[in-house]
């Protein structure tokens, strides 16, 4: 029994204070003193398991509370980075908690669009769209990656930059530096005149040593001078060294003008040799070379319409070096009123060439008998008279299209044109069987055949001048220019030429030229295999040439400006020996050739 003024507990009641006694009187953690300093003092102040009070294995705390040291204390208020992963926090590593970490200052996880670059990303911009410069995998975009992001106008998931995409994620595009389908070419730009046009289609470049295709280029050279009054040049290896020479005859002096080539475009002056002395007239009419006794050199044959009319053929000397380069010439009459000569091959079995005359009574052929032991001496004349006081120009054209060429006339005193069969057997004009049409062609300066226009028989092209009407000797703006005619091979002619025209003589197409277009000449000058034509426009002092697009439609690609004035003939060959052809024009007024030398 306790005494007076002693107090009754009950054991629980005791353990409490038996237990708060101690714990008051020994320094413990600050948050248990802390908690300590308002505990209650008595058991009804302090039930066991409240917070502050005593606990024990046997008395826990009550919910929420923790029983440390045999006291019930709260949780410590989590506290993000020390380590101890707690409720809200996702996590928490401590002093290696960082925004470029997997576990971020706030103690959250890192994740890609969080705006944080954090482990395994490349960027991040604070969303997940694949449209920007960041992507929903937080990496930057990527070209071929078969995605379109970002800045990306296209991405074909490769690297070939000669489909649609290019590597760097553009749309193919000319002057990108790509050739793609439909380019022929791209340098990187969409300029015009470097090499490739703005289409990136290759242009033709002059000038840079490689001929293209379409390519048209020629450089003008020196004034050359030669005997007076020229008419008509030609190109041939006379001499036998293997480079081309020049000759040009003088109507004035009855001269041939010899010029020997050196294989750079060079061409000197030779002593003139007289076509009177040989026995001909003085007065030449017309000049053309060719291989006319089958020996492999050139020779050179003027006609002549003066007191005595005949044919006067010089011939290549086969000697380099070694005095004239023509000799032996032969005169050959049995014609008059020579306007026109031309060598050319009407016996395709055979190297050497027949000559073509026009006259005052029609057309003839001589042809050497190269099979006899003296050819030069041999001579075989066939004639087709078609009338008297012709004025005649003469071409060998294929107007059949079977292979075997005839002869073409057109009289320009009337306007008539005339086809002359060819007979390959006895290699002689077919005199009998003329076929002629009113063609209204009195305007012409000069013919030529060619296969113009593609799949037919060989047409005809036709220079044209009235030079009454255009007198541009006593006017230079009598006339703004004349036309070349085109006329079509007709394919009907071979099966009904007694009803027939051989050409489309009723709708001529008209190609447009310079001032009195006086001479025409074929040329594949491109390369593609269709027939062009060179020009020489006598009063605009010019040689034009037109390109063809193998339909007979023709483009005005290059005006050459001679060196001297009105150029009246001109003639091909590779003068500087390089594989391609040059030009050589003859100048009347100035007495003088051109020569033009291809500059690819």
């Amino acid at each position: 029994m306790r005494g007076a003024g002693s107090l009754l507990l009950s054991r629980k009641e005791r353990i409490s204070m038996r237990r708060a006694s101690p714990i008051l009187s020994f320094l413990v953690p600050a948050f248990v003193l802390g908690l300590a300093a308002s505990a209650c003092t008595s058991p009804e102040a302090c039930p066991a398991g409240a917070e502050g009070c005593a606990c024990d294995a046997e008395a826990g705390c009550d919910d929420g509370l923790s029983c440390v040291s045999e006291v019930c204390v709260a949780p410590p208020v989590p506290t993000c980075g020390d380590g101890i992963l707690q409720a809200p926090e996702e996590c928490d590593n401590g002093a290696l908690n960082a925004d470029d970490a997997a576990c971020k200052v706030d103690c959250t996880l890192a994740y890609c669009g969080d705006g944080l670059v954090g482990p395994g990303e490349a960027c991040d911009d604070g969303n997940t769209s694949d449209l920007d410069m960041c992507n929903s995998m937080c990496r930057f975009p990527s070209c071929g990656n078969g995605v379109v992001e970002g800045a990306e106008a296209c991405d074909d998931g490769n690297a070939d930059d000669t489909d649609a995409c290019t590597h760097l994620c553009l749309p193919a595009a000319c002057g990108d530096g790509y050739v793609q389908a439909g380019e022929d070419c791209d340098d990187g730009n969409t300029n015009a005149g470097d090499g490739c046009s703005s289409s990136c289609e290759i242009e033709a470049i002059c000038g840079n040593g490689e001929a293209m295709p379409g390519e048209v280029c020629f450089e003008a050279g020196p004034l050359v001078v030669v005997d007076a009054l020229p008419v008509g040049i030609g190109l041939g290896d006379f001499d036998g060294d293997g480079l081309l020479d020049a000759a040009t005859a003088s109507e004035l002096l009855g001269s041939i003008t010899v010029l020997r080539g050196d294989g750079t475009g060079n061409l000197v002056a030779a002593p003139s040799i007289s076509v009177t002395d040989a026995g001909g007239s003085g007065n030449v009419r017309s000049l053309s070379v060719g291989d006319l006794d089958g020996d492999g050199f050139a020779d050179v044959v003027v006609g002549t319409d003066g007191a005595q009319d005949s044919i006067v053929v010089f011939f290549g000397s086969g000697t380099p070096d070694a005095g004239p380069m023509l000799v032996d010439p032969h005169v050959y009459d049995g014609v008059g009123g020579v306007a026109e000569v031309r060598a050319a091959q009407m016996d395709l079995n055979t190297p050497s060439l027949e000559v073509l005359v026009g006259h005052e009574a029609g057309a003839s052929l001589l042809r050497l008998d190269v099979g006899a032991m003296s050819p030069r001496d041999t001579p075989i004349w066939s004639d087709a008279n078609l009338g008297t006081g012709l004025d005649a120009t003469v071409a060998r054209v294929d107007v059949t299209g079977d292979g075997v060429p005839e002869v073409v006339v057109v009289d320009r005193s009337t306007g008539d044109l005339h086809v002359i069969p060819y007979l390959p057997a006895t290699k002689i004009l077919d005199g009998g069987n003329v076929q002629t049409r009113p063609a209204g062609l009195s305007t012409v300066t000069r013919i030529v055949g060619d296969e113009f226009v593609a799949s037919k028989p060989e047409d005809l092209l036709a220079g044209t001048w009235d030079a009454a009407t255009c007198d541009y000797a006593t006017d230079p703006d009598a006339c703004s220019g004349e036309n070349v005619l085109l006329l079509a091979g007709n394919p009907s002619y071979v099966n009904d030429p007694d009803n027939e025209d051989p050409f489309d003589l009723a709708a001529p197409t008209e190609i447009p030229a310079g001032k009195a277009p006086v001479f025409v000449l074929p040329h594949d000058f491109d390369g593609d295999a269709a027939v062009d034509f060179m020009v020489a426009n006598r009063y605009a002092h010019t040689v034009a040439i037109l390109i063809s697009d193998g339909q007979g439609g023709f483009t005005d690609v290059a005006d050459l400006t001679t060196a001297g004035f009105e150029p009246i003939a001109a003639a091909l060959g590779d003068l500087d020996t390089d594989g391609n052809e040059d030009i050589v024009s003859v100048d009347r007024y100035t007495n003088s050739i051109t020569v033009f030398l291809a500059n690819p």
